[in-house]
């Protein structure tokens, strides 16, 4: 497979070394040359340095063939717009984009962009743990944190719906304990 990342973080150097040595082509983009150190010095994959929503920079390396993309910039509105550039003008099919603003990654899932919304994810098992609830399956944790979820249609192995609790709208949310997103 032919896999493109933007961002060389943690998490996109981290995915890039594992998509390598599974045998996977990837190409990393970053606009800090300095960010590609954390690849390490046997890195087999391509890197380009530039910002990851220049279409210039996503050619050379190689939207044009690319088999997915992942936007793992520090910036939701990066990683949105490369996500969408990748989907509708180069019709990419496999493509994730990390947000971390909820109620952006609801509107821009909506629009039809996959969105990998982290706060939900560690807000979901971070409530689970603190209520003393049993962990749900890697699926269902995945399946909140993108917000796919059809309510009561994703039942789980610990049998509840894979689906983020309603909160009553008319209830404040100005307090810690009532905010669970």
């Amino acid at each position: 497979m032919r896999i493109v990342i933007v961002g060389c973080g943690r998490v996109g150097s981290s995915l890039a070394r594992r998509f390598v040595e599974a045998g996977h082509t990837v190409s990393i983009v970053d606009k800090n040359r300095a960010a590609f150190q954390r690849l390490g010095e046997n890195f087999q994959g391509r890197t380009v340095q530039g910002l990851g929503f220049d279409e210039e920079v996503l050619h050379r390396a190689g939207i044009d063939t690319a088999d997915a993309l992942l936007a793992f910039t520090a910036g939701d509105n990066s990683n949105l717009m490369i996500a969408q550039i990748a989907q509708d003008k180069y019709r990419i099919s496999s493509v994730y984009a990390r947000v971390k603003d909820p109620l952006r990654a609801e509107v821009y899932r909506d629009l039809g962009l996959n969105v990998f919304c982290t706060t939900l994810l560690n807000g979901n098992i971070l409530e689970d743990a603190m209520l003393g609830r049993p962990f749900r399956s890697a699926e269902e944790y995945l399946c909140l944190s993108m917000l796919n979820c059809i309510p009561d249609a994703a039942p789980t192995s610990l049998g509840r719906a894979a689906s983020p609790p309603q909160q009553d709208s008319s209830a404040p949310t100005d307090s810690p304990a009532e905010d669970r997103r």
